[in-house]
């Protein structure tokens, strides 16, 4: 990545999400139980209005990374929902913003263990 994209991610994080950038603070979880199976909801600071079109949330297990294939679109929302995953499981989760400039930087991971 050249420094020039680098700083365009920052820039992007920074100007959509209080945590994007610079290791600030990651998004808070808490265990839910869902109808039907065990889910983790997972809240945020929203960014300015009008700088963001949405937010995607990563999740991953112990022992391996987070991958595309595992996340979930929340729209515009700063919290979603996420059903039936393995009951007493440690989860990781990571939230980044996208507008029309790109996506920004992970936040930072934060971890809830399913009841």
């Amino acid at each position: 990545m050249s420094q020039r994209t680098g700083l365009l991610s920052c820039l992007i994080a920074a100007s959509v999400l209080s945590f994007g950038c610079g290791g600030q603070h990651g998004p808070k979880a808490t265990a839910s139980n869902e109808t039907g199976g065990t889910g983790v909801k997972l809240e945020w600071d929203a960014a300015a209005p009008g700088t963001v079109t949405g937010y995607y949330v990563y999740y991953r297990t112990d022992g391996q990374k987070m991958d595309p294939s595992r996340r979930v679109d929340a729209g515009i929302n700063n919290s979603v929902t996420i059903p039936n995953l393995q009951r007493k499981t440690k989860y990781f989760f990571q939230v980044s913003a996208y507008n029309k400039a790109g996506e920004s930087a992970p936040s930072n991971e934060t971890s809830k263990t399913t009841p």
